[in-house]
């Protein structure tokens, strides 16, 4: 599979943020994983190659040598959020906290291209009350992947009162 020329950001190397990570490597798009705590953001990123290659914990060791490789060019880490300023779509996969999720969104204001889809992997938090606290609500989104999320063939995709329909279309 050739990769994508579309880019995805992960916010978050959480349980969650390496599930979503690992499905959006599986579909061939480049993915950029970030979370502010390095040990968390390398146990993430080796959970999110792991689960790409489909493969339990008693196994981890027996990707061949191109699959790794191929997992491996997808996936890239990093603790500042600057890489993502190549990214079409970034999706937000931190602890359900609203405070903590509206913060980010504000701190990545002027990181992220305008033209950027921004959602929030959120099951609780209304989106229309959290696309406030982002620069462009009209490419603001829900995106709640259930858990979980590399083995769930389904994503809630959910729109706020300002987003538009090409942001979920």
């Amino acid at each position: 599979m050739q990769p994508m020329a579309f880019r995805a950001g992960v916010l978050g190397a959480g349980q969650m943020g390496a599930g979503i990570a690992a499905t959006l490597i599986r579909t061939g798009i480049s993915t950029t994983m970030v979370d502010v705590n390095q040990d968390i953001l390398d146990s993430g990123s080796a959970r999110a190659r792991q689960l790409a290659a489909g493969r339990s914990k008693s196994k981890a060791g027996q990707a061949d040598a191109v699959e790794s490789a191929w997992i491996a060019s997808l996936l890239s880490t990093s603790t500042s959020p600057a890489p993502l300023a190549d990214c079409d779509v970034v999706i937000e996969a931190v602890t359900e906290n609203e405070a903590i999720k509206t913060g980010i969104f504000e701190a990545f204001a002027g990181v992220l291209r305008d033209e950027a889809i921004l959602a929030s992997n959120t099951s609780t938090i209304p989106i229309s009350r959290m696309a406030r606290s982002w620069v462009h609500p009209e490419r603001f989104a829900g995106m709640h992947f259930f858990h979980p999320a590399q083995r769930m063939e389904l994503v809630e995709v959910i729109r706020g009162e300002q987003t538009d329909d090409q942001t979920v279309t």
